[in-house]
């Protein structure tokens, strides 16, 4: 036999000088090295093996296979049953059963350190070491720490655990570790921060979209986002939100409601959304707001008046307003219906109402509901006795704006067949009762008795217009329990 099974050759014969040599014995040896040759892995790759191929274990700097070319790259085996594969002395371990840190408390805090400071520890039989990163001081001794990077470990290290290095200049910290339960059958990487993927190949697909550090970087990546969708990192996994576009929802508005107590100096506009009047941003107000009638100043509790001083008896419009460069949302109210002053770096905005001060400069209390407002107090606007209603008559609704007033009203006559037509102020030309429908409203006296009557009618400047026969003596009033604002609907 040429080898042994240790893969040791021997020649069978060996020879004395001087002495005849049998050709048996020559041809046996030749015969044995022929057989041995044949029984090598030819260089050039004549042949394959016809056996396992065993190769020594090597190490993560010296692989047991490697190349002429890179002897930095090849297969080792890390630990029985473990196999390694690295390429430039970074690799992964195969089927490593493993331990990792999942916590560290301080046994002893050294000196030297800022918070910070990374830690890698030491001991144990590690594929990696375990990287803490010091949270807390006591002095500058570490009090607590964080498990940066947990390491893989084939054997534990015992407590205390100690530093190997720092990337400060702090010395003597030691940690006593709790530990996970062991990893079987694992791929684990030998290099601190590094995932297998970031080390197989440099394909676009590989580093563009498997090297991204976390989910929402990955998503980002892979997902465009449109109009009407986010995505937010600020939680795990990342959030999806999709957000209403408010092109598709011109003059939208929901909630914003007004209260004020009356007598009050605070009117309260409760949350809700609202398209601005460019119909380009939703802007939500997340919680309930209370404005003075101080100038303004940003959040709640605090002035409303975008410009100069409060007035008495004088209406004001509320707008919702909207900064877009920090997202804050609030609100102002002003004398114009249209145009506020608006604060600075303010630059959208919305009307939601309005709101009567009072003698007092104070407010005049309301109840709203959706788009109607009742007084609390309904306000009688006219109650004339001798008189003939003709003209144009003030309601108290606000001005500047569409505005349907809400009124009960009084027309008595002497006379039988006196009549009072009432319509929109801005109506005009010959007029005819209930034409156009809901501008008009008519009331003729029969029998000499009162003609009382409710009447909503739309009013632009908060005037009414009255047009009577003028037959008879007569009385009459209006009194207004509260208007119909649509705030941009």
């Amino acid at each position: 036999m040429p080898f042994n099974g240790s893969g040791v050759f021997t020649t069978v014969n060996t020879f004395i000088p001087n002495t005849v040599i049998l050709s048996s014995a020559v041809n046996q040896n030749f015969t044995d090295i022929a057989t041995g040759l044949s029984d090598c892995l030819t260089r050039d790759g004549q042949a394959g093996m016809t056996a396992a191929f065993k190769a020594i274990a090597g190490s993560l700097g010296a692989p047991g296979i490697s190349f002429t070319n890179d002897a930095t790259s090849g297969l080792y085996l890390n630990a029985v049953g473990v196999l390694g594969l690295v390429a430039k002395s970074l690799g992964i371990a195969v089927n490593s059963a493993v331990y990792c840190p999942t916590a560290a408390t301080v046994a002893a805090g050294g000196s030297g350190y800022a918070v910070g400071d990374t830690i890698t520890l030491t001991g144990g039989t590690a594929i990696s070491q375990a990287v803490l990163t010091v949270a807390t001081l006591s002095g500058s001794a570490v009090a607590t720490v964080t498990v940066t990077y947990p390491g893989f470990y084939t054997v534990k290290p015992s407590d205390p655990v100690a530093q190997g290095s720092t990337s400060g200049s702090g010395s003597g910290a030691t940690f006593n570790m709790t530990w996970d339960a062991q990893y079987a059958n694992s791929v684990v990487t030998s290099e601190a921060g590094a995932v297998p993927w970031q080390r197989l190949g440099a394909s676009s697909y590989v580093s563009s979209l498997m090297a991204k550090p976390n989910a929402y970087d990955f998503a980002k990546t892979v997902v465009t986002y449109g109009s009407g969708l986010s995505l937010s990192n600020s939680t795990s996994p990342p959030t999806l939100t999709t957000t209403l576009n408010p092109t598709l929802v011109p003059n939208y508005i929901s909630g914003l409601t007004m209260s004020t107590a009356g007598s009050s100096a605070t009117m309260t506009i409760a949350a809700g959304v609202a398209n601005d009047s460019t119909n380009t941003t939703l802007m939500r107000l997340a919680s309930s707001i209370g404005k003075t009638t101080a100038s303004w100043a940003v959040g709640t509790g605090n002035g409303g008046l975008d410009t100069g001083s409060i007035a008495i008896n004088t209406w004001y419009h509320f707008y919702q307003i909207y900064r877009p460069d920090t997202q804050v949302v609030d609100v102002t109210f002003s004398t114009s219906a249209s145009a506020p002053t608006l604060p600075t770096n303010y630059t959208l905005y919305r009307r939601i109402g309005a709101g009567r001060t009072n003698g007092s400069s104070q407010w005049t209390a309301f109840t709203q509901t959706g788009n109607e407002f009742f007084w609390s107090a309904p306000v009688t606007d006219q109650n004339v006795a001798g008189g003939t209603p003709s003209g144009s008559y003030t309601v108290s609704v606000p001005s500047g704006v569409p505005i349907t007033a809400r009124m009960l009203m009084n027309y008595r006559s002497t006379n039988v067949g006196s009549t009072v037509l009432w319509y929109a102020a801005s109506v005009t030309g010959s007029q005819s009762v209930n034409s156009p429908t809901g501008n008009i409203t008519s009331a003729t006296v029969v029998s000499g008795v009162d003609s009382f009557f409710s009447s909503s009618i739309l009013t632009l400047n908060g005037q009414i217009t009255a047009s009577s026969n003028g037959s008879g003596s007569i009385v009459w009033s209006i009194v207004t329990i509260g208007w119909i604002d649509s705030r941009g609907m």
